[in-house]
């Protein structure tokens, strides 16, 4: 399987080499993580500011409403502005969440366990996402059962049976 980040970025650290042995949920890759660190905080504010705007827009309806009961006011714009403000809300919360789902995907993971048989980059080169038809940056293979073909020498051939345990040296 060639492995391919979800997210692209700049390649900070590669954690293997050719030949490892790496189990399930391993680290292979690091991307930097600063930009991810920094978008999750920057949405995280946004998402606040939304929070805020949002219970700023219900305090002014639910004073309007008062004043309303009096019917000294019409409540249409506020109704509009606690609407738009939960939206904000709303958009700010997955936002928030997609920045912190990629900060995530900046360290890729063996999907499975295996060993390491290509690797790709270095560190220091920048790799799209998948989304972008990302290139591969190690490839795992599955090497839990080898079979191993021996061609005998016809001479040795009466030696050999079916089911006879060997020692293969590669």
């Amino acid at each position: 399987t060639n492995i391919v980040p979800l997210v692209g970025g700049l390649i900070e650290e590669i954690r293997v080499n050719v030949g490892d042995r790496v189990d399930q949920g391993a680290p292979l890759i690091r991307l930097r993580q600063a930009e991810f660190d920094l978008s999750v905080k920057r949405l995280a504010y946004a998402r606040d500011l939304a929070k805020s705007e949002l219970e700023d827009a219900l305090r002014n309806w639910d004073n309007a409403n008062r004043l309303r009961q009096r019917e000294v006011i019409s409540l249409d714009d506020l109704e509009t502005r606690v609407a738009v403000s939960r939206s904000k809300l709303g958009m700010a919360a997955v936002n928030l969440s997609l920045a912190q789902q990629e900060l995530t995907d900046s360290i890729v993971k063996a999907p499975f366990r295996g060993v390491i048989t290509k690797r790709f980059v270095d560190e220091g080169a920048f790799v799209p996402s998948v989304m972008r038809s990302g290139s591969p940056v190690v490839q795992l293979q599955k090497i839990d059962i080898v079979i191993v073909q021996i061609f005998v020498p016809e001479t040795y051939l009466t030696s050999v049976s079916q089911c006879m345990h060997a020692i293969v040296h590669i």
